[in-house]
This record gives C-alpha cells, structure tokens and sequence, in this order.
C-alpha cells in the first residue's frame, strides 16, 4: 500500500491463508444446496449452528469485511485520490485493471481519508451464491451498526424447504438497507471478478444498483468488466469509471516511489527505463522496490538494466498471484501464444493444439482475467504485459527445453508466412531458420515495398545476408543507401537487383524512382519505356488467352444451345484498353513535366 508519510511503497492484501483452509475445513462437511429457479436453496448444514458474528451460522471471515491494513509509508496517489474525492457520489464507480495495479490499496487509503461511511467487502470464490453474499453484505454493515438488518438476519437463517427465498431475503435487506445510509455511504465489493458470472451474484448486484438508496454509492473492484447492466447509468453520468491505463504509474509517481528516506533517488535513465519496462504495473514496480532497497546505486542501476520477468522476486509473484490458479490447459495456452508478436486465434491454432472453440475460451478466460489486453496499436490481435511475457516464454523454455521452443517458433513462422512477412521473420529467425526467413523476404518483397517496410526488411537481411545476390534484398539495400545519402552505391544496387531478375517489375520501378530521384532522367526515361512495354505485352497475351477462353465457351454454348436460342453476345471479344496511359503521369513526372 502506499503513502508520502515516510518512504513511498506499494502493498498488497492477498486472502490470508489460514482463513482461507479455516473456511475450507469448515465446509467440508457442508450438505450442497439445490437451486430452485434460481430463487429457494436448500439450507447448508452449518447454517443455524454457532456463528463467528451472530449474522448467521455461516463461518463469517471477520477479515473480508473490514478495510485492509495499509503501512506507515504507503505512498498517497493524490492524483487518483482526488479523482475519488469527485465521483465518490455517482452511483456506480468502476476499478477495473489488471492484477497488481494498486486497486485494493487505492481504495483502502481513499476508505482511511475519506469522512463518508464506507463499507468494505472483499469477495473470494466461495461467494457465489446469495446466502454468502447476502451474509457479507450484512456483515459489512454491522461493522458500523451491530444491529443492522435483523429481518434480513433471521430470513438467512431459515432458507430451507419452505422458507426464505432468495427474491424475499434481497427485497428485504434492501428495504433494511437505508438504516446504514443516513448519510451518504459507500459500499466498495472488492475482488468481484472472483465471483462475477455467478446468477446469485448478479441478481443480486443489480437489485443493490437499481434500488438501492439515493446515498449509496457502489464501487465495484474487478479485474474485469463486470456482468451488470450498467448503460443507462452510463448515459445518464452516474458511472465513473477507473481503468488499467489510470492507474499505472506516472513516470513523477513512480520518482515518488523509489525516493528513499536518505534523500537517495534514482537517475533519469534509470527510472525512464523503469517506466517502459514496468509500464506503470504497481505489482513489478514495488518488486522491484524490494530487490534494489538495500543495494547501492550502481547495483539498483545494474538490476533496472536487467529488469525481467524471468527474475526471481518477480517470477514468484507471477507464478503465484497471476497464474497459480488456472488449470494446466490454460497456462499451457499461455506459456506457447506468450511466443507471438500478435496473440490472435488464428495464430494460436499454430502453436496450441486444441480445438478453435476451446481456444477461443481460453482468449475470453485470459481477456476476462486481465492476463491478457486488446493491443493498442489498433490490430485486432491481444498482447501481454512484458514483464508477464518473459515470465511465460522462462516458463515454456524450463518445461519443453530451447529446441521445443524453436520448433513452435518454426511452427508460428510457416502459418505466419502467408500472412504476416513481418512475424513470418520474427519467427524463423527465432528459430535459427534463416533460409525460410530469406525466402520469406524475397516472396513479400512487393508488400515491403508497397508498405514501406524497408527497415524491418533490411535489419533481418543485415544480421543474415545471403550467400549470393538476390533482387529484392538489392532492392531494399538500395533504398537504404539512399536513405543514407550514399546515391552511387544506391542506384549501383538498384541496377545490380534489375540485372540478377530483368522481368521484376518492381526491380525495375525501383530503378526507374532511384534515378529520377537522383537526377538521370534519361536511364529512368529508358526504364519507363522497358516496364511499359513489358506491362503491354503481358496484358496483350493475357488479352489474346482471354479471347481464346471466350472463344471456346462460345463454341461450347453454341453445341449445346438448341439452333437459334444463343446469346450474340457470348462471342463478342474483350476490348484492351490502353495500357500506357496508366503509366502517362509517371512517365511526365520523370521528364520533369
């Protein structure tokens, strides 16, 4: 958690283990409830029996209603805090963001400084039918009111055969509920993503934003969008909302952060890169805190320079807190799609070997569960935190070894090679396949051209040149040269790319555009008059076998039409039209007008 009081830090509050197993023995020997409709379940054996706060004989942990602790130095986000201080009063107040970017801790400091009353509830898995729910709820309350809802109270501990339902018990903790909201109040869920999806839950969820009273405002902690209805409050203002990107880090914040109390900070270079590298993750960044607390200012340097996933503090906080949970099938999905550049279905079916439909539920699950982000490049493909992606390609490389990972790289490049020249490269080369990453080049040499991938193109064929000239590696040589301002050696390559393959084209429109630019309008003179030539008499013999196709189906209709019924349109041949007059205004411009 964090404030400006001593030297900045950031916390977190995991579910406290010993509660968790305490809560898990104690239902063991709990009967399973029936669903009726949604509306009447079955009482669990413990109900009615001792409980820990009198709400119910539901084992209460007194822990998931009360605000976290925060340390001394938690370090205050006045930006954050004064944004809450503003919304605090619509109805609904979104956090939404991915694991370990400070929701809890923002909310328990904003909970501490705030005058209103605010009632906490951090939900776990357990929480996912109304009873739990409904339960907490009172239980929050009663953390200010010890008295509060005791109709709600009794109807809790008579949900058997014959008694409460689910639609009675929430009518009436709602009608209960303004006697906790005299005064504006604040209701934060915590964690709902855990619990998100669950009937009961949403039913629930939407009664408290639909009906409850005026004073009451929600806040909805998720690593997810939650599953409640929420347009209307959105067009009418009542929703505020807080995401991933609000709650990175700033590049000052993060300063903040790592000012130690000796007056000790870290340089510029040192807390740029820290902000690329972490890209404002609160979880990486107070690892990071932790690694460098007592190191010396060239070792904190050192380590910054090196920042990984793969590194120890951060590899245990990934492999716990981000994907301790999820099945075997789901962290192999993500440990093989962590290898793309850009994470899409598609792509996936070349390095994950389920089905498309269980792929595609693994992309939801992972979108859901914040592992996964809509890239913001605008592509339609995901992308992963950095960090999170060194940790799952450490992981892949310790379970199938350096060659399984270069074999599933061969195996994205061969689906990427059709698609994608740029990831079809990235990937051979990760493979240490250069022929293929040549091949790749040569065979999109006219889409690199056409996009203007020149770099791209030219940083893999400098680090692999081949053995032997080729025309399309000419052709990109010979535009960086004259990026460079090295024009002899431009217009030398240029040619040399027209001379190794004469009948490409775009040697040639190539050649044509380095010599104009240079000032030899005659050879670019003469190059047009080529390529226009060679256009004409490719689209002459295609014109003459279009007309010999025509002719037969003609000869074919005319055999199978009965005699008068043909169509005197079928014979008629195509018209070429005038191939130069496309190249007219090139050829203008080259003769300077």
């Amino acid at each position: 958690m964090i404030d400006t009081v001593r030297d900045g830090s950031v916390s977190f509050a995991p579910p406290d283990p010993s509660d968790v197993r305490a809560l898990e023995m104690a239902r063991s020997g709990r009967s399973t409830g029936t669903v009726d409709g949604g509306r009447r379940v079955s009482t669990p054996a413990l109900l009615g029996g001792a409980s820990r706060d009198g709400v119910s004989g539901y084992p209460i942990q007194i822990g998931k209603v009360q605000r976290p602790p925060l340390r001394e130095e938690t370090l205050a986000r006045h930006r954050l805090l004064d944004w809450l201080d503003v919304k605090i009063h619509n109805r609904v107040v979104f956090v939404i963001a991915d694991a370990g970017y400070g929701k809890t801790t923002l909310l328990a400091d904003f909970s501490r400084r705030t005058r209103l009353r605010t009632l906490w509830y951090r939900m776990d898995e357990e929480d996912r039918n109304w009873i739990t729910f409904l339960s907490y709820l009172v239980a929050a309350g009663r953390e200010h009111e010890a008295e509060f809802a005791p109709r709600t109270h009794a109807m809790l501990q008579d949900t058997g055969p014959g008694g409460a339902a689910r639609d009675e018990a929430v009518a009436m903790f709602l009608r209960e509920l303004p006697d906790i909201a005299p005064t504006p109040t604040v209701l934060i869920l915590d964690d709902y993503h855990v619990a998100d999806g669950s009937g009961d839950v949403a039913y629930v969820a939407k009664s408290l934003i639909t009906r409850a009273p005026e004073r009451l405002t929600i806040v909805i902690s998720s690593r997810r969008t939650p599953e409640v209805a929420v347009g209307r409050l959105r067009a009418q203002g009542e929703l505020a909302e807080l995401r991933t990107r609000d709650l990175q880090f700033s590049e000052s914040e993060i300063a903040d952060l790592f000012e130690s109390k000796d007056g000790r900070h870290l340089d510029p270079e040192s807390l740029d890169l820290l902000n690329r590298r972490s890209e404002g993750w609160a979880a990486s960044l107070q690892l990071v805190r932790t690694a460098i607390r007592d190191r010396t200012a060239a070792e904190a340097r050192a380590f910054i320079r090196k920042l990984s996933g793969e590194q120890a503090e951060l590899y245990d906080y990934l492999a716990e807190e981000v994907v301790g949970d999820l099945s075997a099938e789901h962290q192999e999905f993500l440990m093989r799609t962590s290898l793309l550049q850009g994470v899409t279905v598609p792509a996936a079916a070349a390095v994950v070997d389920e089905p498309l439909a269980e792929l595609a539920a693994h992309f939801e699950h992972s979108e859901r569960l914040g592992l996964i982000t809509k890239d913001a490049s605008g592509s339609e493909g995901f992308r992963y935190h950095p960090l999170v992606r060194e940790f799952l390609i450490g992981r892949l490389r310790a379970s199938i070894g350096q060659s399984g990972v270069r074999a599933l790289h061969e195996l994205a490049g061969e689906w990427a090679a059709g698609v994608d020249w740029r990831a079809a490269c990235y990937h051979y080369e990760s493979a240490t396949n250069i022929d293929a990453l040549h091949r790749v080049i040569d065979s999109a040499i006219d889409t690199i051209v056409g996009q203007g991938g020149y770099d791209v193109a030219y940083s893999y064929l400098r680090g692999y040149e081949p053995k032997e000239p080729i025309a399309s590696f000419e052709i990109i040589a010979s535009r960086m040269e004259f990026r460079a301002g090295n024009f002899e050696a431009a217009i030398r390559r240029a040619d040399l790319a027209v001379s190794i393959n004469p009948g490409l084209d775009v040697a040639v429109s190539n050649s044509i555009t380095l010599h104009g630019n240079t000032g030899s309008y005659r050879e670019s003179w003469a190059l047009a008059k080529r390529l226009v030539g060679t256009a004409t008499e490719r689209r002459g013999a295609k014109g003459e076998q279009a007309r010999a196709q025509n002719d037969a189906r003609q000869r074919m209709t005319h055999e199978a039409t009965p005699r008068g019924k043909n169509d005197p349109k079928l014979g008629a041949p195509p018209v070429a039209p005038q191939h130069a007059k496309k190249f007219q205004p090139t050829l203008t411009l080259l003769m300077g007008g």
